[in-house]
């Protein structure tokens, strides 16, 4: 997949993150609605994965739909981190485990 490894920890250590809303870059469709974004997380170093599978649980689920990345908040509301991304961005995998990841509860 090419990620780059943590500096801190070599394999990027995912912790659940907070409730993540994702737009498209022009902030015109709601990404997260569109492709089931449930699933954010985060490691030390600021790496962030979002996607609508359940990586983390033991058996984990697909990826399914997902992005990742040094990805900046653009801003907040309600609790939730928003992200403005270009829709071309997200990729799909079958897979439950991600190389360079590892996903933690």
């Amino acid at each position: 997949m090419g990620v780059q490894p943590c500096p801190i920890f070599g394999l990027h250590q995912m912790r659940p993150g907070a409730k993540a809303i994702i737009w498209n870059s022009d902030g015109t469709v709601n990404l997260t609605n569109k492709y089931g974004l449930s699933y954010h997380s985060v490691c030390e170093c600021g790496e962030k994965f979002i996607c609508s599978g359940q990586p983390q649980y033991n058996p984990p689920s697909q990826i399914g739909w997902w992005v990742a990345g040094n990805l900046q908040p653009s801003g907040g509301m309600g609790g939730a981190l928003t992200y403005r991304v270009p829709e071309s961005s997200l990729k799909y995998t079958t897979d439950v485990r991600m190389e360079g990841y590892r996903f933690l509860i």
